[in-house]
């Protein structure tokens, strides 16, 4: 809230996931973020929240006010992992009192925001602005790679990702099946390594997205 410059007195603000992060899954997630804030210290404050099912919001970050310049925060989302846990919702919330403020004090930042869920990484920063309209496979980065690669993709809707990775031969050296509850914008992290473990050799491979009668292909390069 706010014109950029200052920001005004008695607000409860938030912004929130469209939509629910299902870890049940998971046997461990992290979550992180960058977050940057200019506010009146000990009188305002910024708080990472969440919420599991429809419970209760319940504040894991209290973000300090001080923090002028970009800062990385990690937080350990593993209690919400493993069956019998309901998807979780992520809010930033913004709160300020009734005393103004100098000029200057633009509240609070946040950006690049993700979770690693076991061995995946899972973008979840756009998912605060809107949900993809179609299935996509988006280029993969670094690439070449050299010691790990990020395959991200959109879905417009629930569904199993299959996600199969070729050599030049056409044999099949990876393959994983991903369970997504909720529409988004989501990366798998490969590490060159075939299913059982063994590190790859260098050369061209070949990505193999699919999801429900739609399939992509892309091409990395793995240099050891």
């Amino acid at each position: 809230t706010g014109d950029g410059n200052e920001y005004p007195q008695n607000q409860n603000t938030s912004v929130e996931l469209h939509y629910p992060i299902d870890l049940s899954g998971r046997t461990a997630a992290w979550l992180s973020y960058f977050a940057a804030m200019k506010y009146q210290s000990n009188k305002d404050s910024a708080f990472f929240e969440v919420k599991e099912g429809n419970g209760e919001w319940k504040a894991l970050v209290a973000m300090a006010a001080r923090s002028k310049s970009w800062k990385r925060y990690d937080v350990n989302l593993s209690s919400y992992c493993g069956a019998g846990h309901e998807p979780i919702s992520i809010r930033f919330r913004f709160l300020t009192d009734e005393n103004p403020g100098s000029l200057n004090r633009w509240g609070l930042i946040v950006d690049d925001i993700y979770i690693i869920a076991d061995h995946d990484f899972l973008a979840v920063d756009n998912g605060l602005l809107n949900v993809p309209e179609k299935f996509k496979l988006m280029s993969a980065y670094p690439n070449p790679f050299n010691a790990s690669v990020n395959i991200p993709y959109t879905i417009p809707n629930n569904g199993n990702v299959d996600l199969k990775i070729y050599d030049v031969l056409g044999r099949e050296v990876y393959q994983t099946e991903i369970k997504h509850t909720a529409p988004g914008y989501y990366n798998l992290h490969w590490n060159g390594r075939s299913n059982t473990g063994i590190i790859l050799t260098s050369g061209i491979y070949f990505i193999n997205v699919q999801f429900e009668n739609r399939s992509e292909t892309s091409k990395i390069m793995f240099l050891k």
